[in-house]
């Protein structure tokens, strides 16, 4: 490829177009280019070791979904200026450059389905706690609050990425899409969810029920429907619940019950009904626990609108109600069934009645 007659080149998109072999050298010297993209193509063979130093101005380097391999180069970041670097679904390997935390500018880093490594440590998401503007990665321990405000999706699947999933990660206020599946990720499980907040909507994934080390769980301040899990009955290290300002319904599960170690619960402000468990964990919590869910009941202590007493006399009420309209339904059918078999009954003979009439006139 001969770009040496294109001396203002500021963009090159060859994305889709079956392109083979490798990459032409000149391509990544090539001074004036801001966007380059060499996705979805069947390109082989490597980058080149200096990658970045002949791009200064660089802000999109797209060439996900090709056959590219070796290791990435630390002076990728002498190209300071990049907004997106995707590498996806090629045959990388190596560490990730820890020289990616150079790029302040950088809002996109997709790396999954390749075959990169880290440290146990994972030091090279340290790094990246200088990209204050990346919304679309992953990150560690150190720096976080506040350094990731705008992360919105991670994905870092089909890997070789070693060392533990700091339970940090589920506080970013923004994440929406998380992926680290396919990878060599230990430790214990996630102990903390807090996803406080946001604006939510739906109904709460039965799956969360099989988190079974989880301690602290909070989906409050959103737009959730529906009714809460039974299968939250099996999160039995849960010490901290809050569901409260969503528009949740429904009975509260005496599945809740079996958690014995909750030692805060909240479901203020949504539409629950039907009567407050007793059992443990209910016999130690107060009715701050329940504010302003009109159709609770319960005992006194509970502060709720209607009291155990009169909440089943009237959960009795309807039943019997509800009996009653059913065999009102029924008869009314049978009744209704009986006039208009009796009417064709009728209709039959006043027919057979006026054909002999007929016959005898004939």
């Amino acid at each position: 490829m001969e770009l040496g007659n294109l001396p203002k080149l500021q963009m090159l998109g060859l994305t889709g177009n079956e392109l083979t072999g490798s990459v032409p050298a000149n391509i990544f010297n090539k001074s004036t280019l801001q966007v380059l993209t060499l996705s979805e193509n069947k390109l082989s063979g490597t980058l080149p070791s200096d990658l970045g130093r002949g791009m200064p101005i660089l802000e999109e380097f797209i060439c996900g979904t090709n056959n590219l391999s070796c290791f990435i180069s630390a002076s990728i970041s002498n190209s300071s200026r990049l907004r997106m670097l995707d590498l996806s679904g090629n045959g990388f390997t190596g560490p990730i450059p820890k020289s990616l935390g150079n790029l302040e500018h950088l809002e996109l880093l997709n790396l999954h389905n390749n075959n990169f490594f880290s440290d146990s440590a994972l030091s090279f998401l340290t790094s990246l706690t200088n990209c204050r503007k990346l919304r679309a990665q992953w990150f560690n321990k150190n720096a976080l609050d506040g350094v990731f405000r705008y992360l919105l999706e991670f994905y870092l699947q089909s890997n070789k990425i070693e060392g533990t999933i700091p339970d940090v990660m589920c506080s970013l206020k923004n994440l929406g899409a998380l992926d680290l599946s396919r990878n060599q990720f230990s430790g214990s499980a996630a102990t903390l969810i807090d996803l406080s907040k946001n604006i939510f909507s739906g109904e709460i994934p039965s799956t969360l029920g099989d988190l079974g080390e989880l301690i602290k769980l909070s989906l409050a301040d959103n737009r959730l429907e529906g009714s809460i899990p039974e299968s939250f009955g099996k999160l039995l290290a849960l010490e901290f619940l809050d569901l409260c300002y969503n528009n949740l319904s429904g009975e509260i599960p005496k599945s809740l019950e079996a958690l014995v170690y909750l030692k805060y619960l909240s479901i203020s402000f949504n539409e629950f009904s039907g009567e407050i468990p007793t059992s443990s964990p209910f016999a130690n919590v107060t009715s701050q626990s329940f504010l302003s869910n009109d159709a609770l009941c319960g005992e006194s202590r509970f502060n709720v609108t209607m009291p155990n007493k009169i909440y089943r006399e009237v959960k009795k009420k309807n039943s019997a109600y509800k009996f009653i309209y059913c065999v009102r339904d029924w008869i009314t059918t049978c009744v209704g069934s009986w006039i208009c078999g009796v009417k064709i009954e009728k209709d039959k003979e006043e027919c057979m009645s006026s054909r002999c009439v007929s016959g005898k006139r004939a």
